[in-house]
Parts: structure tokens; C-alpha cells; sequence
């Protein structure tokens, strides 16, 4: 990032008209953000972009369920990288950073490269660079970009979990055709995260 560029995205935060107090901060959490808010995740300033909903459905996805998962588009002010974190509201506050994007053929299962939604199906363990993940659920969604109206697009995710990291698959059916995105995550405590606008407005969002 140039110069200039750092100085603007850092202006952004300064010029805020009404950032939240540092003695309230503490009143708010990752489920108060919207876009254009901004945030501190250990320490390192961030701008929320956009905001997206994995709201649970049945299989078909034309029913929707109660539970919904949270995905954050943010822009690291320093570097100007974008992060995806996610979270969801569960039994507890779960929050997800995520570590790596991959490709199926990064992952293997009985010892034997993926090449397709058929061997992640079948497997109760994937194995990704030495590292072992078990299967934990799979679930279908509907994946609304919260920014604008239209149609959300459908989506299953097989979810695996190795000691407080997690393996995500998720396939994709897009028009005639189908997608995955494969990525790895690890848990954030939420004292890591420090609200200092929910949308980069008023300091009540």
C-alpha cells in the first residue's frame, strides 16, 4: 500500500464524527457491526465492507430455519488486505477469522487427494497439511448479501474441526453450474475485538 493510500484509509477512522467512547466500548460486540463500521482485532484497525447471512434452511432451501451465521467482508487499514471473519450466536458467541482460502485437490481423505463433493460426502475425517479435521455437521443455507435486495443464492457446507481450528467446504449451486469454496478458520476470542463504530456513523450505530 502507498503512502497516501495508508494515510487515507487511517483518515477514515479519524475523521469519524461520533466513534464510540473508549469507556463504552465495552457495551458492544461483533453483532452490533454493519457496513462501514470499523473495529480494532487485536489491535489492528479494520473497516467493514459488507455483510452477508448464511440463514439455515432445509434441504431444498425453501424453508428457512432459526439459526443463521454472519460473514464480514473487512479491509485492513494498515495493509489494505481484505479479511473475512464470521460469527454466529448460538449456545455461545462463536467467532471465526478466517486463515486460508484452498481448492479441493489441498485436501485428502484415506490418504487419497480430493478431486470431488463425493470423497467430502463420504469422509469422517479430511486431512490438510499433516493436520487431521473430523466432521462436525453439514447444513444447508440460503447466503444473503445484507447490502442490497435480490434473490440469495443456495448453498451446502460440510464443517470439520481440529482443536479450535475448522475446515469449511461449502458447494455452490450457481445457475446450471456448481462451485466450492474450501477455506480454514480459527476461533477469535471476543476481547479481541473492539468496537469503534457500528457503521462508521453515529456512535450508536
Amino acid at each position: 500500500m502507498s503512502d497516501n493510500s495508508f494515510r487515507s484509509k487511517v483518515s477514515e477512522i479519524r475523521s469519524l464524527e461520533n466513534p464510540i467512547p473508549p469507556s463504552e466500548r465495552h457495551e458492544f460486540d461483533i453483532r452490533d457491526l454493519e457496513a462501514g463500521g470499523f473495529l480494532l482485532l487485536d489491535e489492528t484497525p479494520f473497516k467493514v465492507v459488507d455483510c452477508f447471512r448464511y440463514q439455515e434452511t432445509d434441504e431444498n432451501h425453501t424453508k428457512d430455519w432459526k439459526f443463521c451465521s454472519y460473514e464480514l467482508k473487512l479491509c485492513n487499514l494498515l495493509t489494505g488486505d481484505t479479511e473475512l471473519i464470521e460469527w454466529e450466536d448460538g449456545d455461545e458467541l462463536l467467532i471465526l477469522l478466517t486463515l486460508e482460502e484452498l481448492s479441493l485437490r489441498d485436501l485428502q481423505a484415506d490418504g487419497d487427494p480430493i478431486s470431488s463433493m463425493s470423497a467430502v460426502k463420504s469422509a469422517d475425517k479430511i486431512e490438510y497439511n499433516g493436520k487431521k479435521f473430523w466432521y462436525e455437521e453439514m447444513w444447508a443455507a440460503n447466503y444473503h448479501r445484507l447490502s442490497q435486495k435480490g434473490d440469495p443464492e443456495p448453498v451446502h457446507l460440510w464443517e470439520f474441526e481440529s482443536q479450535n481450528r475448522y475446515l469449511t467446504i461449502e458447494d455452490w449451486k450457481l445457475g446450471a453450474g456448481r462451485e466450492n469454496r474450501v477455506y480454514t478458520t480459527r476461533e477469535v476470542p471476543s476481547t479481541k475485538i473492539e468496537i469503534i463504530s457500528t457503521d462508521g456513523g453515529d456512535a450508536n450505530g
